[in-house]
């Protein structure tokens, strides 16, 4: 892989967000055919813990029942991977090198699917929760 690195910091974004856009739709439009409920519900959990839409977290792959997933920051075009692992109802996530959340003290993630709707419920350790419902196509 090339690295290079520029001054001016709009053209940078500007590259990083065009180049990061150009190769997802290459590698989506033969993924997308494939994606599995767990791929979506995987790609609903970041978007809701990173308060995302649904289309702005990008699929990556799916491997052995673990699903990757990226999205772009727009305060500085960098692009953070995330992957999930489906146990029942519950959504254990991590970053891409991280621990995953399923200790005592992480959030508990889970999910409901309805026909095309999503519903993604964070519960915290002080007892409240948050519910996300997103749109699968």
């Amino acid at each position: 892989m090339l690295t290079f690195q520029i001054r001016n910091t709009d053209m940078a974004r500007y590259l990083a967000i065009t180049t990061f856009s150009v190769m997802m739709t290459l590698s989506m439009s033969t993924f997308a055919k494939a994606q599995s409920d767990n791929s979506l519900i995987c790609q609903a959990t970041i978007a809701a813990i990173f308060n995302k839409s649904i289309d702005e977290v990008k699929i990556q792959s799916e491997k052995s029942e673990i699903t990757h997933v990226t999205y772009v920051r727009l305060s500085d075009a960098s692009v953070w991977a995330n992957k999930c692992k489906i146990s029942g109802n519950r959504v254990i996530w991590a970053t891409e090198n991280g621990r995953w959340r399923d200790s005592d003290f992480d959030e508990i993630v889970t999910y409901e699917k309805i026909n095309s709707e999503i519903k993604i419920r964070q519960a915290f350790s002080d007892g409240s929760s948050v519910e996300d419902s997103f749109y699968a196509e």
